[in-house]
């Protein structure tokens, strides 16, 4: 179950990415965004989720 939850957060984010390709982020948004994505990847591997599904690039 929390393996499919961190997959869907960060496919929502790479959506949110791939909508703005052709516009460049604020540093605020880029601060904000990589905050979220290291405490989402912390929190998970806490929780047991394995590297592999941390790691993957789908």
């Amino acid at each position: 179950l929390l393996q499919q939850w961190y997959t869907s957060s960060m496919n929502v984010v790479c959506t949110w990415l791939t909508d703005r390709m052709d516009l460049q982020l604020h540093i605020y948004q880029l601060k904000t965004l990589i905050r979220i994505v290291k405490k989402t990847y912390r929190d998970f591997r806490l929780q047991g989720v394995l590297d592999s599904t941390l790691n993957s690039k789908t």
